[in-house]
Formats: structure tokens, sequence, C-alpha cells
């Protein structure tokens, strides 16, 4: 009887074992965390520290008037989101027409931002860059949690 209560600890022991081995090796797996995109865009571009600065001055303004925008989109949207209470249809549209009008500006600014870096670029770094547009989409996207 001691012995089969001996053996019993030991599987149990064995068992919890294998679960926490497997529990790492599984978390090993997880993708790495998120760099950011101004060490993306660095690193792809592969540029130089005279570069990297520049490029931070441009980041700088960049999040600097995307911010602007999003204050007046918060702004908007909170308007619209009031005219709930009375259905009034023409503000409504109004609003509408102006959160539409700033989603383009946002896009253009990031338009802008693109072309302000690719031109920071020396020449044989353009072969990079128009290899990285491709992908500048998908870069910034939202990022969703996994399921």
């Amino acid at each position: 009887m001691n012995n089969k209560r001996l053996y019993y600890y030991i599987i149990i022991l064995l068992l919890i074992n294998l679960f926490l081995v497997g529990f790492f090796l599984m978390r090993s797996h997880v993708a790495p965390p998120h760099k950011s995109p101004e060490t993306i865009i660095i690193k792809k571009l592969q540029f130089d520290k005279i570069q990297q600065k520049e490029y931070h001055t441009l980041v700088l303004q960049h999040q600097k008037d995307i911010r602007v925008q999003e204050d007046s989109l918060r702004f908007f949207k909170n308007a619209l989101y009031k005219t709930l209470q009375n259905n009034d249809t023409l503000t409504k549209e109004a609003l509408l027409q102006n959160i539409n009008n700033i989603h383009e500006a946002i896009e253009h600014i990031h338009y802008q931002h693109f072309l302000a870096i690719k031109s920071l670029c020396k020449p044989n770094q353009l072969s990079d860059f128009n290899a990285f547009t491709e992908e500048i989409a998908k870069l910034f996207a939202p990022h969703r949690k996994p399921r």
C-alpha cells in the first residue's frame, strides 16, 4: 500500500511537470511583442543616424498633426451622438460630412508623411521604400487581439 501511494505521487508530479513543460513550450510560440512602426521603418529602410534623427522629427510632427484631427473627430462624433436626443437630421448630416472630411484629412496627412519619408531615402534605399509601400496598409491597420 505504501508503494502504491508513492507511485501515485510520482505519477501526479510527472503529469504536473509535463503540463508545465508543455505550457512553457507553447508560450515560446506566441508572437513576439509588437515593434513600433518607427522602429520597423528605420530597420526596413536601413536609415543611418542622420536619417533617423530627421525621421524622428517627421514622426513628432505627424503625431501632432494627427492628434489635432483626432481631437476634431472626437468633438464632431460627440456632437453627432447628441443629435440622437432630438433627431435633428440637418445637423446630423452636416456633422457626418465634417467627420468624413476629417477622415479624408487624416489619410492625406498619412500620405504626405510617407512622401516625406520617401524624400529622406537615399537613391539606394528607394527600392526598399518601394517594397515597403506594399506593407504599409497591413502595418498600420488596427491590430486585433487573437481570440
